[in-house]
């Protein structure tokens, strides 16, 4: 039996609003699973990360690319 891993992103870690949104993992996804979007959720960050696990194939590519080490795959 294969097991996946999926992308999990540490919120916590992940520096994109303090960088504008310039996030390199969304940047290196084949499929543009990973997307910057500008958050309307009335918090103090002005971006946020969107995950579409539709279009994911969980390649981690994401994971390999993202410089903070946000994100993992589990």
């Amino acid at each position: 039996m294969v097991q996946v891993k999926m992308p999990w992103i540490d919120r916590d870690v992940c520096v994109l609003n303090a960088v504008n949104g310039d996030c390199k993992a969304a940047q290196n996804c084949p499929r543009e699973a990973l997307q910057v979007v500008e958050s309307d959720n009335g918090s103090s960050d002005r971006y946020r990360i969107f995950l579409d696990f539709d279009r994911c194939r969980f390649c981690g590519d994401c994971a390999h690319a993202c410089p903070e080490s946000a994100i993992k795959m589990v």
